[in-house]
């Protein structure tokens, strides 16, 4: 219980200190990426409506600024939000919007991100080839990015996904290769 009060405590510090910033910020880039943080800070304890708040503020200012990788991060965390009240297909939908946006303007990172939560979605749902199949294109466009960041969310994917079919061969094979990025990175505990 203690620890679970104060992650949520940190959570609300970072809050307070994305909102301060947040008033001092002009109509720019920088705003758009403090209103998705606060939307994102917001999704992770549970104000969903709080959170939507700051992504359709996001969505807003990155289109009245025709800047698309703002528009996708408020169109993922749309998704994110619906996923997390059960509305599969609104999520879906939400995706498909951030993966076209993403697209269109070069945003491989954005691209990737969407598909990813396409392939989380159906995983969640108990459709682990469709999960698969969008893990296997996000990991592709990964291919491109110096940096990989969500690779190894989508090797564990795989992983997970494998297993969960009963493909435990390949599903040690993809969990190991996850642990061996996450260690490639420097994360602790891996």
């Amino acid at each position: 219980m203690l620890f679970c009060s104060s992650a949520v405590f940190a959570q609300r510090k970072n809050i307070d200190s994305l909102a301060s910033l947040l008033r001092k910020d002009k109509d720019d880039t920088i705003k758009v990426k403090r209103l998705t943080d606060l939307g994102k800070e917001y999704t992770e304890i549970g104000e969903m409506d709080t959170a939507f708040y700051f992504y359709e503020a996001c969505r807003k200012l990155a289109s009245k600024l025709n800047y698309k990788k703002g528009e996708t991060a408020a169109l993922l965390g749309f998704g994110n939000i619906s996923r997390a009240k059960g509305n599969f297909q609104e999520a879906i939908a939400h995706y498909n919007q951030a993966f076209k946006v993403a697209e269109l303007s070069g945003n491989i990172k954005g691209a990737s991100a969407a598909i990813s939560n396409i392939g989380n979605v159906y995983l969640f749902q108990g459709n682990y080839s469709g999960a698969l199949d969008n893990y296997f294109k996000a990991l592709k466009m990964q291919e491109g990015l110096k940096t990989k960041s969500n690779t190894t969310a989508l090797l564990g994917g795989i992983g997970t996904a494998y297993k969960l079919q009963g493909d435990f061969p390949k599903a040690l094979d993809y969990l190991l290769k996850a642990l061996k990025a996450m260690r490639q990175r420097g994360i602790k505990g891996a």
